[in-house]
């Protein structure tokens, strides 16, 4: 089993989209790695009532895993980068998660496709930003200006960017 460092960037909106990378704390053997496919999992513990109960239905006919260990999951491809660089394609957060953001879910990966043996580390889904206002609301073509944008959802991140087209520029939360 390999750990994980903090995956860049560690949350993201629940519609997710984009990618994350995830550095190994040890290297992959290279021959590993050669007939590797990378599958990502982000393992959310609550669910609603829909999953929980088709979790007990599941559970009563195998006889296996109790049913409180059942949770949520998506999954997604990921992209080996180098021997201890690894990108997984950020899925969305299920619906039903809505209106309990942030969520925390355990990001675990796996080489073969079945079994996830690399991590866990956390990854959080944020509430989707909503800017309202930006001011200035113009500035000089060639940048450098100071602007504050106002809104809801900026709490909660870790890595703050605002984007112009293809630049981006480092933020800060007041």
């Amino acid at each position: 089993e390999h750990l994980l460092r903090s995956p860049r960037p560690a949350s993201k909106g629940r519609d997710g989209g984009g990618t994350l990378t995830v550095e190994l704390v040890d290297v992959l053997d290279a021959a590993v790695v050669a007939r590797s496919s990378l599958r990502c999992s982000f393992n959310v513990d609550r669910c609603g009532a829909e999953q929980t109960a088709t979790a007990l239905a599941t559970n009563e006919t195998t006889n296996s895993t109790p049913a409180a260990q059942y949770s949520c999951t998506a999954f997604s491809q990921g992209t080996i980068l180098s021997l201890s660089l690894l990108r997984c394609a950020v899925p969305p957060l299920s619906p039903e998660f809505a209106g309990a953001l942030p969520i925390e879910a355990h990001l675990t990966l796996s080489l073969n496709g079945e079994q996830f043996t690399l991590g866990p580390t956390n990854f959080t889904f944020l509430a989707e930003t909503r800017i309202l206002e930006v001011s200035p609301p113009l500035g000089p073509v060639d940048g450098r200006t100071r602007i504050t944008l106002s809104g809801s959802g900026f709490r909660g991140g870790t890595e703050y960017m605002c984007r112009f087209g293809e630049a981006e520029s480092a933020a800060t939360l007041q």
